[in-house]
């Protein structure tokens, strides 16, 4: 359906609504296979139009400047992402760290399903609005966390963690959990290989 609107207004001449639209279900659709499918229709159906130029590419792959924070996304994006790194970390002196973060809570086996998910509810907003712009999180398990981190070393990574712990305690004193987290390099393709 998303489609055959999209092609309704290129063949009406509306390309920039076909654009907007074409970004609108992509976003509802984001993380699915359908995703895709939608922006290559679209590419498809722009092809050869005035509308279709590179101002408008570059405006549907911007990050919005309103979100702030740790980019969280799904498991199987953070993978995509984690592949690129280390063919980006050939080209600067920059380090990046993958972190392992592992959570329990201290209520011990009974606290109850609900209150489990508002920890870890919990847990994803401190991870997300604790940590940089550039960082990017994505729940690997249920008790589980990855994140990448640009740090100078290992020991900032501890440090950024001791901070979010801190965070979570103070702003979600009854849903207290143990964290515990494991840091490992990612090293440049050419090390790799």
């Amino acid at each position: 359906i998303h489609c055959m609107l999209i092609g309704a207004y290129q063949d009406a001449g509306c390309g920039q609504k076909a654009l907007a639209h074409c970004q609108e279900a992509r976003r509802l659709f984001e993380g699915t296979p359908a995703a895709e499918r939608i922006r290559q229709f679209y590419a498809g159906s722009a092809e050869g139009s005035i509308d279709f130029d590179l101002s408008m590419l570059e405006e549907g792959l911007r990050d919005m400047e309103s979100e702030v924070g740790a980019y969280f996304c799904t498991f199987d994006l953070f993978r995509n992402i984690y592949r690129l790194q280390p063919r980006l970390l050939l080209r600067g002196s920059q380090r990046l760290y993958l972190a392992l973060l592992a959570l329990s809570g201290t209520d011990g086996p009974d606290a109850g399903r609900d209150r489990h998910s508002q920890m870890l509810e919990g847990v994803k907003e401190t991870l997300i609005v604790g940590l940089r712009r550039g960082d990017v999180v994505s729940q690997y398990a249920d008790n589980q966390f990855v994140l990448l981190l640009p740090l100078r070393d290992e020991s900032e990574g501890h440090l950024v963690v001791n901070r979010l712990k801190r965070n979570y305690d103070a702003n979600y004193p009854g849903l207290q959990m143990t964290w515990q987290v494991r840091f490992r390099q990612v090293e440049p393709i050419e090390l790799l290989n």
